[in-house]
C-alpha cells in the first residue's frame, strides 16, 4: 500500500495533468470531428441537430475523454512511482464509482 504522501502527490499531479489534458483533448476531438465529417461538432442539445449526429458526437466525446483519463492516470502513476519508489493507490480514487457503491 502506498503512503499517504505518494497518494497525495499522485492526486495533485493527476489533477494538473488532467486539467491540461481536457483542454488538449477537447481541441483534438473537435479537430478530429471536423476532419472526419467536414463539419464542426454539433451541439447535442440543439433540437435541429439530427439525433444520430448528436449521439455520434456524444459517444465520440465520451470515449475520447475516457481514453484520455486512462492515459493521464497511467502516465501520472508511472512518474510518481519512479519519483517515490511506491505505486500510488489508484483504487482509492474510485471508492464510489457512479452507480457502483460497494
Amino acid at each position: 500500500m502506498a503512503s499517504r504522501t505518494t497518494n497525495t502527490q499522485f492526486k495533485v499531479l493527476a489533477g494538473v495533468l488532467g486539467t491540461v489534458g481536457v483542454f488538449a483533448g477537447q481541441k483534438l476531438l473537435n479537430a478530429s470531428w471536423k476532419t472526419i465529417t467536414g463539419e464542426k461538432p454539433p451541439d447535442p442539445s440543439d433540437p435541429e441537430v439530427p439525433l444520430a449526429k448528436a449521439a455520434g458526437w456524444i459517444i465520440a466525446s465520451g470515449v475520447g475523454m475516457a481514453v484520455l483519463q486512462l492515459v493521464v492516470e497511467r502516465f501520472t502513476a508511472a512518474r510518481v512511482a519512479r519519483l517515490t519508489g511506491e505505486i500510488p493507490d489508484l483504487a482509492a480514487r474510485r471508492r464510489f464509482p457512479i452507480g457502483l457503491r460497494h
